[in-house]
């Protein structure tokens, strides 16, 4: 009996080493398939961090394309190989318009591919069509980018040329700014105030409309290399222009200049460029009625005790438009004109009032002033680059 038992315990011993084996090849199987499987859930993730970095950089692309274009809206230009500020990735963009697409008319499709340096596999596209954005600039009776200050004895109201001469009070004319806005002295304003900052005003101010600040900001339109080029390209000066007494036009240098009474500068309808102009001491810039004049200007308007006399009593038909750094308008006339100098200091001093609108990147009002701003002027559109309405990711 106790052979027999032994000799069972040894025949067991066979297969329990044979059970042992298959549960080590089990467990060595599922070893296996796991680490597979993880190695593959690593590949999975990493493709997908690379492809994303990838769409990031398309998406990079595209942006800067936009930016391009609203700074220059000929620009047909490429990127290539154009690497991510802080990433890996880099792209390059191509433009189609309507020469390769007629279909597409004043509409461009961008093209953008994101790519990952070393990783072949890792590519984003993105077609994204852009369509021609139109902004209106004047939009506001005074607005200062960085600061808008009214002191003194300031009247901001509105009223339309298009219905008829100014009288005074009409509800209208706001006040702008993406920085702080001072209102002091005695200033009464119709419109709106509004500032994504803080607007500080004394006791004697009235603001009749809404007082907001914490509006978005509302930034101001560059004007662009293609305008200036434009208005360089089709100057009316000297041929649009009458100078009497001792006014000068200097064609090299593009200076504008008259000083003194009964020295006029007279200007018929057309698209003006000039360099600066400078005008002292009860000289004229006269605009005849029926006329319609824009002027561009590269550096500065200076007008002190002189007159901006625009005959149409009309804001839209004198536009001054400056990439200049100072705009000083100084004096007692009345003024019509719409004004936008986004680089500028804009001084308005005096006993000057201005109907129609002033814009610029810091505006100061003083003196017995008044800016009465035109609603006529909302239907001046103008460009603002372009806008995305269409995206697909290929």
């Amino acid at each position: 009996m106790k052979l027999l038992s032994n000799s069972l315990f040894k025949h067991q011993e066979g297969f329990a080493f044979i059970v042992v084996l298959s549960i080590l090849a089990l467990v060595t199987g599922l070893a296996l398939v796991s680490f597979s499987t993880s190695d593959t859930d690593r590949k999975i993730s990493a493709n997908y961090y690379e492809t994303t970095n990838a769409y990031y950089a398309a998406e990079a692309g595209v942006v800067r394309t936009c930016a391009k274009l609203k700074d220059s809206l000929s620009w047909r230009g490429t990127y290539s190989g154009v690497p991510v500020a802080g990433g890996r990735g880099k792209y390059d963009v191509v433009i189609y318009d309507s020469i390769q697409f007629p279909v597409l008319k004043d509409s461009l499709l961008i093209k953008s591919t994101g790519k990952i340096p070393g990783s072949p596999g890792s590519e984003s596209v993105i077609e994204a069509l852009v369509a021609p954005k139109k902004v209106r600039r004047f939009r506001y009776a005074a607005f200062g980018d960085t600061l808008l200050r009214l002191g003194g004895t300031t009247l901001v109201d509105a009223y339309n040329s298009d219905s008829g001469s100014y009288s005074p009070y009409g509800m209208g004319g706001d006040l702008g700014s993406n920085d702080e806005i001072y209102l002091e002295g005695t200033t009464d304003v119709y419109g709106d105030a509004t500032t994504p900052d803080t607007i500080q005003s004394s006791f004697n101010v009235n603001i009749y409309g809404t007082e907001d600040q914490s509006a978005p900001a509302d930034p101001l339109d560059p004007i662009t290399a293609e305008e200036m080029a434009y208005a360089q390209a089709n100057n009316r000066a000297p041929a649009g222009l009458t100078l009497t007494g001792g006014a000068t036009y200097n064609a090299a240098t593009g200076r504008l200049w008259a000083s003194g009474v009964g020295n006029n500068i007279t200007m018929v309808s057309g698209t003006y460029y000039y360099n600066d102009i400078e005008l002292q001491s009860g000289a004229q810039l006269i605009i005849p009625s029926g006329e319609n004049v824009i002027i561009y200007l590269a550096d500065s308007l200076y007008a002190a005790g002189a007159t901006l006399v625009n005959n149409s009593l009309k804001a839209e038909n004198l536009q001054i438009y400056s990439t200049g750094s100072t705009v000083n308008l100084t004096g007692s006339a009345a003024m019509y004109a719409a004004i936008y100098a986004p680089n500028a200091q804009i001084v308005v001093d005096g006993n000057s009032n201005l109907y129609g609108s002033v814009i610029g990147k810091s505006v100061y009002l003083d003196g017995t002033a008044g800016i009465h701003y035109d609603r006529n002027l909302t239907k001046r559109l103008a460009s603002g680059g372009y806008k995305v309405v269409a995206w697909k990711v290929l």
